[in-house]
């Protein structure tokens, strides 16, 4: 029984005396298990933040290939243009400086062939219409032949054929009783517009009519100055323009048939 009560004294004694140590044992225990847990969480996110970083850092790789790819696609394509803007100004230049004498010499039967077929291209724009809205290198000559008699459209003449030439054409034509389209120089337009040019009275010609001229035009107080000779000189002309304008008729300085009916 002793025994026993001296077992329960020590077994209580070592208990009480050692629960402090126990105590502060576990409690270290417990502190390095927080310990760990937070390392543990601190490396996960830490981890977390390395794993967000490399996103990100991948994002922004492949952002900057492809924007130089982009650069490089337009920095290729400005190369090509201007490759392809030199490579045409030098086949420009090429085709300037290879003139006449860097084509090959043409043989007879070849000459005639080309005569053959500038006739044809002649005679394909000689059936070429000059109306309203057509562009063509006839429509100068047109308007400078209308010019010289008279009939001006443009001080600097163009190949079109706008509406202000085609009124020019009307009036033309109805000043000289013209059978043709209205405003459109047919070829019946066109061949009084060169008979009028080839007139034999007009200024720097000679002709013997241009006396009979001269006499009518001094009988009616318009007498051309010096003898009174074949030449249709500037004197002649500027006395008919100051009759023409007497008389309300187109003031061209050639003494057509209008100009001639009424002297």
């Amino acid at each position: 029984m002793r025994n026993l009560v001296f077992f329960f004294i020590a077994l209580f004694s070592l208990f009480y005396f050692s629960s402090p140590y126990l105590l502060q044992a576990e409690e270290v225990r417990q502190q390095n298990s927080d310990k760990v847990i937070v390392e543990q969480v601190g490396d996960e996110l830490e981890n977390e933040e390395n794993s967000s970083k490399e996103a990100i850092d991948s994002v922004e790789n492949k952002e900057n290939k492809a924007h130089e790819s982009d650069n490089f696609k337009e920095e290729e394509q400005f190369i090509k243009n201007q490759e392809g803007k030199k490579a045409l100004t030098e086949q420009e230049k090429t085709i300037e400086e290879n003139s006449d004498e860097t084509k090959p010499k043409l043989n007879d039967e070849s000459i005639n062939k080309n005569n053959s077929t500038e006739t044809i291209k002649q005679e394909e724009t000689k059936d070429i219409t000059l109306e309203k809205g057509i562009y063509h290198e006839d429509v100068i000559d047109l308007k400078i032949n209308l010019g010289e008699i008279g009939f001006l459209v443009s001080k600097i003449p163009n190949t079109y054929y706008g509406p202000i030439t085609e009124k020019v054409v009307k009036d033309f034509q109805k000043y000289y009783g013209v059978n043709d389209e209205p405003g459109v120089a047919g070829r019946a337009t066109l061949n009084k517009i060169g008979e009028l040019l080839s007139s034999p009275l007009q200024n720097g010609k000679y002709n013997e009519a241009t006396i009979t001229l001269k006499k009518n035009l001094a009988k009616i107080g318009y007498k051309v100055p010096g003898n009174t000779t074949t030449h249709y000189g500037p004197l002649t002309e500027e006395t008919v323009k100051k009759f023409q304008k007497k008389y309300g008729l187109v003031e061209n300085g050639i003494a057509d048939e209008r100009t001639l009916a009424k002297i």
